[in-house]
């Protein structure tokens, strides 16, 4: 338990079993070593331990039962704690970012809290690095974006289990472990989907990302092609590399899929995202009519139409969320909230 900055060692003991706790050394409803065992283990006193337990108590992270033994919670609860510091976990080098952090950072003036960024992160890992070491900072508040389901969600649970109040937004949704706030997909797409048949088309081909888990993205394929079977359309579903689009635009790729569809120039291409779009434009030279769901201030594609992103409404009601977990305290339970997106042809 050392480190470059000097702490009593109360804090530093809780600090490292919460750490523990976050990284299931210690887990949810079993028992947790006694004062004692611990007291040998970090050769400090009894009255360090004895503290350090009771502040971690006081959280609700650890619960004395009749029979005097200790337990790391098991429930699922949220920090009643008035909402000081929120951390935002999301991408900064997105195009997105600012705008959802400007809003973000206007409802925390307004609750006089902080918002605290985290670094910049490329994996999963880092992710929940980040998300870990934004608790042993004392946030609890977190709000977090998941570019797809390489993040280990049981780290989410376990942080849930300390009363940290999470919300996910835009691609995962995490389930029973945080509040998720995302478009309305099905609006988003039976919108786009409603707007090309009355530009006349009846062919229609959905361009998915192959190695991008992202229950958005799975949502939008679904919905396209429920709509086309009710419909009885013609359709058909192809993926892209995603990581080799972000690193080099696969135009080969984009190329191949777009020669696969029979006759091209009369289909309607549904992007899942305005990367993908933007993508095979780039590689057909222009070519296709493509329809997509996009952010705000976007570039415009020739031919295309998009149903815009609600980010700033997506970042209210983010905070809004963690308002209503606030509230709740020992009685949350894992809610939804999808926002329309706008068309741009209104």
């Amino acid at each position: 338990m050392t480190g470059k900055i000097k702490k009593n060692l109360t804090t530093e003991l809780e600090e490292t079993l919460m750490r523990e706790i976050m990284l299931g050394i210690h887990t949810p409803g079993g028992t947790f070593p006694s004062e004692l065992e611990s007291v040998k283990r970090f050769q400090v006193s009894r009255v360090t331990v004895r503290r350090a337990y009771a502040k971690l108590e006081e959280k609700g992270i650890l619960i004395r039962n009749r029979r005097c033994n200790t337990v790391v919670n098991d429930r699922l609860f949220a920090t009643a704690e008035p909402i000081s510091m929120v951390g935002a976990l999301l991408p900064l080098q997105q195009t997105f970012s600012n705008r959802f952090l400007a809003c973000l950072n206007d409802e925390a003036a307004a609750e006089k809290a902080l918002i605290v960024l985290a670094p910049p992160f490329a994996s999963g890992r880092e992710l929940e690095l980040a998300a870990m070491d934004m608790v042993l900072h004392g946030v609890r508040n977190l709000v977090v974006w998941c570019g797809d389901h390489e993040v280990d969600m049981q780290i989410f649970r376990r942080l849930r289990l300390l009363g940290i109040n999470l919300v996910f937004f835009d691609l995962v949704n995490p389930g029973e472990v945080a509040d998720f706030v995302s478009l309305d997909n099905r609006h988003a797409v039976e919108s786009l989907l409603e707007k090309a048949l009355q530009d006349g088309f009846r062919k229609f081909a959905f361009l998915n990302t192959a190695d991008l888990r992202a229950d958005s993205n799975l949502e939008r394929e679904n919905v396209f092609e429920n709509f086309c079977r009710e419909r009885k359309l013609e359709f058909s579903i192809h993926t892209l590399p995603w990581k080799k689009m972000l690193a080099d635009g696969a135009a080969e790729e984009c190329r191949t899929v777009y020669q696969a569809v029979p006759e091209p120039d009369k289909t309607a291409f549904f992007c899942v995202n305005q990367f993908v779009a933007r993508s095979v434009c780039n590689a057909v030279g222009g070519q296709g009519c493509y329809y997509m769901i996009s952010i705000p201030e976007d570039e415009v594609l020739p031919r295309s139409r998009c149903v815009i992103q609600p980010i700033s409404e997506m970042a209210k009601e983010c905070f809004q969320s963690l308002r209503r977990q606030q509230n709740a305290g020992r009685r949350w339970k894992a809610a939804e909230v999808r926002l329309k997106g706008c068309p741009d042809w209104l």
